[in-house]
């Protein structure tokens, strides 16, 4: 669809976005690729009917790739068979490298070996033509919502690789209670293991030591009860304290889980022990210029 095929969304692609302000409903913005003219119009015609704002259309994999770049939309909606060289899937992976969006597939050919060479590119869905409207909102509503939750979750995982805080979260796998997700710090400090490693633990809990409070931490894991606790782990010359705190939760589907977070305390309790040291000692100082005065 290039020059006069493009829809009357390039038109307008330049027009400020609306204001998304609390209160006010989010317009999600979208970018059509589609190399028929009039599906492209009708497509903008019910994507504007649903409350999308359509930033632009593209008929060929350059002008995808351009346009995504330059308008950043919150969605695609990618024809799989384009004008020109290359594809839809094609330009969704070229997409993919600079821009994290949900991309649906429109296409008319529903065979697997189509579906299978999406896959690798992310798919967010599939639409065959003719197009039904109820499929259309659903499939894009859908699509919005899974990324949206991808993106929370891979912005809470890249917050945490780099915390100095261990956090385990923990859930019931047969009579055990295994790791669902850690952080490395949590590997680190409980376990002194790299996350390559933890991954051949069977138990990893078994591996805390057989101290009373490592016992009792054990079994308020396997309970999953609220506790805290302090541990001593490590040899002579690498040992650590370790704080340790326990907290029960549930899903929203109800399973059980596990909050555990832990934290390095050596450096405050060899403060501790250090200042407790030095008092003693000027005590007994004390007492024994007391006596020889005496």
């Amino acid at each position: 669809m290039g020059g006069d095929g493009a829809v009357s969304a390039t038109a307008r692609a330049g027009r400020p976005r609306p204001v998304r302000g609390v209160g006010k409903p989010v317009t999600r913005t979208i970018l059509i690729v589609e190399d028929e003219a009039g599906i492209a119009m009708d497509l903008e015609a019910r994507l504007t009917k649903l409350g999308y704002e359509v930033l632009a259309a593209a008929a060929t994999m350059d002008e995808a790739v351009s346009l995504a770049s330059r308008l950043r939309p919150d969605i695609i909606l990618m024809d799989v068979h384009l004008d020109g060289p290359g594809d839809g899937i094609a330009a969704a992976a070229a997409i993919a490298r600079f821009l994290a969006r949900p991309v649906v597939f429109l296409t008319a050919f529903g065979d697997h070996t189509t579906i299978a060479r999406a896959a690798p590119t992310l798919a967010s869905g599939y639409l065959m033509k003719p197009l039904d409207a109820r499929a259309l909102s659903a499939t894009l509503e859908i699509a919005l919502r899974r990324h949206e939750a991808d993106v929370r979750v891979r912005v809470l995982e890249e917050l945490l690789a780099g915390a100095p805080r261990g956090v385990g979260i923990l859930g019931a796998h047969g009579a055990q209670t295994r790791v669902l997700h850690a952080n490395p710090a949590f590997w680190r400090l409980l376990f002194d293991l790299d996350v390559a490693a933890s991954k051949e633990l069977e138990d990893p809990f078994s591996a805390l030591g057989g101290s009373a409070e490592a016992r009792r931490l054990r079994d308020a894991i396997q309970a999953f009860a609220p506790a805290r606790g302090t541990l001593s782990l490590g040899g002579p010359d690498r040992g650590r304290v370790i704080d340790v705190s326990v907290v029960p939760s549930a899903s929203a589907q109800g399973d059980p889980h596990l909050l555990v977070t832990c934290s390095d305390v050596t450096a405050e309790r060899r403060a501790e022990r250090a200042a407790n040291d030095s008092q003693r000692l000027g005590l007994v100082g004390r007492l024994a210029a007391g006596v020889g005065d005496g």
